[in-house]
């Protein structure tokens, strides 16, 4: 059979304001939807048109599209079996490990995954903020049925413990995360749009600056003077250089 796609077409295909069909050949076609990309197999049994659900892309890539097409055809054409009651043991192991894969917990282990540009001390907060705060109470639910005011009350516990900060840093990440899967076709919608305002307002402090010339002259004495170890030593005396921040 000729196929028409090629992966990188795939990728590229943006939504539009309606869907739109990308077809591969024999019936099998990408429908792209604002919400994400579905392999479909168009056939017909007993006189009537059906279609068949294939999988979400990219989960499921081109080529195991192709084989899962290839599979419901042969059921079709040589078994004389409608192939949507006949969903083969490697259609059952993909849809098993896509329940799996679509959980808030591994969506978010996905999405960091990808940061391959953060720092290491960045992700590491990050991290250790979604597996505090978030994968034990939003987890193991789907993330395309997670809502609000679910999210929200996550949010107030950490509130609670008076972590202003880290409740709206927790909101900011998992609205990455909900944007995530619903470019990746496991959502639909973001339940942290909904929370603007939700969360207490954080107190901005200022810290204190010096602009004393005579202050400035002991700090840098201080500096000088510092004993400890030999790379805080470094680095106590790099920061009047390049006015970077201590962390």
């Amino acid at each position: 059979m000729h196929h028409a796609l090629k992966a990188i077409a795939i990728k590229k295909a943006k939504p539009l304001d309606k869907p739109y069909k990308m077809a591969d050949g024999g019936g099998l076609y990408l429908l792209v939807k604002p919400a994400g990309k579905y392999w479909r197999y168009d056939y017909r049994i007993a006189g009537k048109r059906k279609t068949l659900a294939l999988g979400v892309y990219p989960l499921v890539t081109l080529e195991d599209a192709r084989q899962r097409h290839v599979e419901a055809k042969r059921a079709l054409e040589i078994d004389d079996t409608d192939p949507a009651s006949t969903l083969s043991k490697t259609a059952r192991k993909l849809a098993s490990e896509r329940a799996t894969i679509s959980t808030v917990q591994a969506v978010c282990e996905e999405w960091l995954s990808r940061q391959a540009k953060w720092a290491d001390s960045h992700r590491v907060k990050v991290e250790l903020r979604l597996r505090n705060d978030v994968f034990p109470k939003l987890g193991l639910h789907d993330v395309s049925s997670v809502t609000a005011p679910e999210v929200l009350k996550c949010l107030r516990e950490v509130e609670s413990r008076g972590a202003i900060d880290s409740a709206h840093r927790i909101k900011h990440t998992l609205g990455q995360v909900f944007r995530y899967a619903i470019a990746t076709g496991r959502a639909e919608n973001d339940p942290t749009a909904g929370l603007r305002g939700a969360l207490a307002k954080i107190n901005k402090q200022s810290y204190p600056h010096i602009t004393d010339p005579v202050r400035l002259g002991e700090v840098l004495r201080a500096i000088d003077g510092y004993s400890g170890s030999f790379e805080v030593r470094q680095a106590l005396r790099l920061l009047p250089l390049v006015f970077t921040r201590p962390g």
